[in-house]
Order: C-alpha cells, then sequence, then structure tokens
C-alpha cells in the first residue's frame, strides 16, 4: 500500500508539472521541482484523490520536499 500512495503522488505530481522525467528521489522544493503554489494546487488534488483532509498546520516544506515525505503525510491523515 506503501509503493501504491507514493506512485499515485509521484503520478500527480508528474501530471501536474507535465514532467514524466521527476522521480522519486529527486529533492521536490529545493530541487525547484514545485513551488509553494505547486503544493497549493496539490493539496486538494491529494484530498481528492486520497479522501484525507490535509491541516494547515502539516504543510511545511518537509513534508512536501519528497515524494516519500508527502506519502508520510496522507498515511498520517488516513489514521485520523
Amino acid at each position: 500500500m506503501k509503493n501504491e500512495i507514493n506512485e499515485k503522488i509521484l503520478l500527480l505530481i508528474q501530471e501536474m508539472k507535465d514532467d514524466s522525467t521527476i522521480s522519486f528521489s529527486d529533492p521536490l522544493i529545493q530541487g525547484g521541482v514545485i513551488d509553494s503554489f505547486d503544493i497549493i494546487n496539490l493539496i486538494p488534488l491529494l484530498e481528492n484523490g486520497f479522501q484525507i483532509t490535509i491541516q494547515g498546520e502539516t504543510i511545511t516544506q518537509e513534508n512536501f520536499e519528497y515524494i516519500e515525505n508527502i506519502g508520510n503525510l496522507v498515511r498520517a491523515c488516513q489514521r485520523l
């Protein structure tokens, strides 16, 4: 399930950025793949795609730096 979530997140970001070269290991923010506007656009995609609610205090650079981190955030929201 962990890999399925991460794969779905990767596909969402690749589609959002129209860039199929984005990979699991890419630093998303520090690498310039996504910025704050992209995060704002990504949040409803994650919420709708995984039937979760992302709380404002969890929207941090650390939680959105890597696909794995976003996956961990999604899994934490699913447990609430």
